[in-house]
Order: structure tokens, then sequence, then C-alpha cells
């Protein structure tokens, strides 16, 4: 049976003990339920509207804030990535970092992938609420800055490829920690791909007036204003691009308003407009 016919009359989040970073996942699972709404919607998540409707958890405070919308257009940019990788490397492992509640498996199975979703006890507690494992699809209950996790799956896939995505997961942490958290993936899967967001200086000097992360306790502190710098850390830094200057082959993806609207702020707030990256990077190896 599939989740959204058995929602969990008691999934408070209240209840379930989630920290200052766990709670952000509320922002784009709200953002992809309300965009069901919408006539011609970014993506078709009816997963996350049957999620948020059971959910004992107080929305209003979210409710309007513009950046809903952007945290959709990121996430349907993220599925593009990744449905790339999954089209050059069929049956490959697709690591969900930071995994939240994301949908992204109900969007993307294309029956032969392997899925993984990573995200700390308490989210995966709460991520069993609502989603079933198969023999593809399997959650992982760990911080993603452990090991252990990676030493299992890296016997697991024996060499094979394998994807690492972080989706407004990782630049909560400082720096330091995500230095090591590459180090540590690079050490048992030479090689792989990481799709990541990074946020520059400009945009952390921001987040407490911005309409959704105001309204959380957690903020970024890792900050790359140009993400090629990260080759310094030993990544290949193979395609990276600001939100809001999306590559043509992806500019589809996002809404006709968005695509009008975004070249006026790029003119009238540049360093706004290129603060918040889309990255695609290889691990050394």
């Amino acid at each position: 049976m599939s989740a959204p016919d058995r929602p969990a009359s008691n999934a408070s989040l209240a209840t379930a003990h989630l920290g200052d970073v766990e709670e952000t996942l509320v922002i784009p699972l709200l953002g992809r339920a309300r965009e069901q709404r919408r006539r011609r919607p970014v993506l078709r998540d009816p997963k996350a509207e049957a999620i948020v409707e059971a959910l004992d958890y107080d929305f209003d405070r979210f409710e309007g804030a513009p950046s809903l919308r952007g945290a959709v257009v990121r996430t349907r940019f993220y599925d593009r990535l990744v449905e790339r990788w999954m089209a050059a490397h069929p049956g490959g492992t697709v690591v969900e970092v930071g995994c939240g509640l994301n949908t992204r498996f109900e969007r993307l199975d294309d029956g032969r992938v392997i899925w993984r979703d990573l995200d700390v006890p308490d989210v995966i507690a709460l991520w069993h609420r609502f989603f079933d494992e198969t023999p593809r699809r399997r959650a992982i209950a760990s911080s993603a800055f452990e090991t252990a996790w990676m030493d299992a799956l890296a016997e697991a896939v024996a060499g094979g490829p394998v994807v690492f995505v972080s989706e407004a997961s990782t630049l909560y942490f400082p720096e330091a920690a995500n230095r090591q958290l590459y180090a540590d993936l690079a050490a048992r899967f030479p090689g792989a791909h990481v799709v990541f967001d990074t946020a520059a200086a400009s945009f952390v000097g921001t987040q407490d007036t911005h309409d959704a992360l105001r309204h959380c306790g957690a903020r970024v502190t890792w900050t790359v204003d140009d993400p090629t710098a990260l080759e310094a850390w030993g990544l290949r830094v193979e395609e990276r691009f600001p939100l809001m200057r999306p590559p043509r082959w992806i500019r589809g993806e996002a809404p006709l308003l968005y695509r009008l609207l975004v070249p006026l702020l790029r003119l009238a707030r540049p360093a706004m407009a290129d603060s918040y990256h889309l990255n695609v990077a290889q691990l050394p190896g």
C-alpha cells in the first residue's frame, strides 16, 4: 500500500524531535505540495500534498512565501540533473544525502535505479511513516558525516556507479565538515559524482530576512562564492550555474513568469541573482 493511502494519524513534527537543520525539510515539502494547486505545475507531486495533509505541523508561517516556488524550481532542476546521470549510468546508485521527506524516487524511478535515502535517525523514523522500502530502495539512518554508512554502501555497490545528491542540506554545516565529507566519500567512491548546491556570502547576509528561512532556526554556514574554488579540494567541477541563470538545456523546466522576471532581477541585483549555485562535480580518483 502506498504511503498516501495510509496517512499517519499522529505524524507530528512537534514530536519528531527534529533539530533546526532537519526542520528545514518542511520548506521544499510545502512548496511541492502547494505546486499541485497550480494549473500548470512545474512538477507533479501528489505524494508531497498527501504528506502535508497528514502532518500535524503549523505550515501557515510559510504560506505565500515566493521562495516556495523557487524551491520547487530548484527541485525540478535537480530532477533533470539526476535524470541525466541515470540515463548515462543505467542501474547505478543514487544516494539522496539529507533526504528529508523528498519524493525524488517517486518522480524519477525508471525501474532499474538503486536508491538510498540518507538522513539522521529522527528524520528517517518520520520517513518510514510515509515511504516503503523495496529491494531497490532503502533508507539509511545516519548523519551524512559518519563513515560507517559509507563503508557499508561501498561494499554493497562494489565499485558500481554512484551519485550523491545533496539538495539544500550540507550547506547548513561548516566548511571543514563538508571538506571532510567529500574526502571521506572520495576515499571510498573514487570518481563518483556529486550534485550539490552552494551559497555565496551575499546570500548568507540576507537569510535572516528570507521569507521562509527566517522562520527556521537553521542558518547557512558554508559559503562558496565561486564553486570552481572547490577544485582545490580535489573535486572536478563539471557544471555549475546560478539558480537564476540556468543553462539553456534546463531553462525550459522553469515556469514562464520565472523566465521572464529573473533577467530583470539579474539586472537590478546581480550579486543576489548569482548567489546560489547548483553544481555537478566528480570526486577524485
